[in-house]
């Protein structure tokens, strides 16, 4: 896969992951996943929990795994969505 440009404006601690296909990304941004078309456009809201951070694509791309910090849990784990 190509390299992909990404600008942002203000944030810190932003992990970014693109799909397999280059096509979508995945934010962590303010402590929920977002996703995004790769070329710009709008965001969406992929968790609405706002403790789940480090978005990574599963190899077919059908798949958002991400780790998540519930209030008084202890230590973070890790969860996939469609």
């Amino acid at each position: 896969m190509p390299p992909i440009d990404v600008t942002a404006h203000e944030g810190t601690s932003m992990p970014v992951a693109a799909a397999p296909d280059g096509g979508t990304l995945a934010i962590d941004l303010e402590g929920s996943i977002w996703t995004l078309p790769a070329e710009g456009g709008t965001a969406k809201r992929f968790t609405d929990l706002f403790s789940t951070r480090q978005p990574a694509w599963s190899p077919d791309g059908k798949w958002i795994a991400f780790t998540e910090d519930p209030p008084l849990a202890g230590a973070a784990r890790w969860r996939w969505m469609p």
